[in-house]
Formats: structure tokens, sequence, C-alpha cells
């Protein structure tokens, strides 16, 4: 990121929720419209089926995750 002269970004939905309830509709939003433009592609490292939400709740947990972890079904 230093050599590309990139930014990484993040917020914490925690302290929303206590002190600006009201902006979180708005950003969630905002982020949904940027992921469905293309504009923004979020890190899938992990892709378990529902059967296995313990695990992907422990990988989170224990911090084995590197990206989003998403539990899938089968249609």
């Amino acid at each position: 990121m230093l050599v590309k002269n990139y930014s990484v970004v993040g917020l914490h939905w925690g302290l929303y929720l206590k002190r600006a309830p009201g902006l979180i509709p708005e950003a969630q939003k905002s982020l949904l419209d940027l992921y469905l433009e293309g504009k923004i592609k979020p890190h899938i490292s992990t892709r378990l089926p529902l059967t296995q939400a313990p695990r992907a709740m422990a990988l989170v947990a224990e911090g084995k995750s590197t990206g989003k972890v998403v539990l899938t079904t089968s249609s």
C-alpha cells in the first residue's frame, strides 16, 4: 500500500450504533450501491455451506480469516 500510495480505511459499526444510529442505513445503502456498481469488491477468504456455520464462526473468532467468511446454501 505504501509503494502504491493507497489508503486502507475502515469503520467500527459499534460506535455508530451508540453515537449516531441514524447514519447506518444511509451508509449501508452507499456501500451496497458501490458494490453493485463494481466499484468495491470485498475479499472473500472462505466460502462454507450453511451447515458449517459453527466452523465459520470459529474461523472469525480465532482470527483465522483474512477476508469475509461467506455461508452458502445449495439450490
